[in-house]
């Protein structure tokens, strides 16, 4: 509900807000917030967007019509079966095995034997669907009407163990997709860090060079500074002594 309302907030296309809104009706119905449904279910109904004769005006006129019975009111059939002959015309296969599952619940008490007729209907399409979730719904149905049947029995524990096995092999796939996404995320940090540190591995060589070429300069000036001093030294030296010399003689 809480996330339906939010759907119904943040969307800024109203064809998906008619949807969000007929989801949102459909939950308060089935956590039995009654005249919640009603109220909603009724406004959309009325809604520029909602053709009659289409599917999507056949599915409201549904869910009001189930959620108005539910809550208590004399409803009769009509629009139940106005809602089925839409889907019938509009080849809506899905919209019509949820018409004859309603139908055939809404005639469990007062006709047994036409509820037998839509509920058998229902699994009937379920199965050339392919849709076991829809066909344990009418089965739940067929074993309050024939609890006896133990066919509807058999048949509706081996649809729910098989939805078991499936649900549980995309629970198990799922957690391997999450592990294996953590692991890839693993390996991709531990390869941006290998890669990082092989960077500052370059770095501290190329500074390491760097330093060295720089003490290498150092040195050699100074040894170049040193030999030029000890050089005008050694000249100084000559001069003197050739001076020296001089002044010897000349005495």
């Amino acid at each position: 509900i809480q996330y339906y309302k939010k759907a119904i907030q943040t969307t800024g296309v109203d064809e998906d807000k008619l949807i969000y809104k007929n989801n949102l009706g459909t939950t308060y119905t089935e956590r039995e917030n009654y005249e919640l449904a009603i109220n909603l279910l009724q406004e959309i109904l009325l809604d520029s967007l909602v053709e009659k004769g289409t599917t999507r005006y056949a599915r409201i006129l549904h869910n009001l019509s189930y959620a108005q019975w539910k809550n208590g009111a004399d409803e009769s059939p009509d629009t139940f079966l106005k809602a089925l002959d839409i889907r019938k015309k509009e080849m809506d296969k899905r919209g019509q095995i949820s018409s004859y599952t309603d139908l055939g619940e809404y005639f469990s008490q007062p006709n047994p034997f036409s509820a037998k007729k839509y509920l058998d209907t229902a699994i009937r399409i379920s199965k050339q669907l392919k849709i076991p979730r829809a066909e344990t719904d009418a089965l739940q149905l067929l074993m309050q009407l024939e609890p006896k049947n133990g066919a509807f029995k058999d048949r509706y524990i081996f649809l729910k163990d098989s939805m078991y096995q499936n649900e549980l092999k995309v629970k198990t796939q799922f957690a391997k997709m999450k592990y294996d996404d953590a692991q890839e995320k693993q390996k991709i940090a531990q390869l941006e860090t290998e890669n990082i540190n092989k960077q500052i591995d370059v770095i501290k060589q190329r500074n390491q060079k760097i330093v060295f070429l720089l003490l290498s300069s150092l040195l050699l000036i100074s040894g170049i500074s040193l030999f030029y001093v000890l050089r005008q030294r050694h000249k100084k030296e000559k001069l003197l002594e050739v001076f020296a010399t001089e002044n010897r003689i000349s005495q």
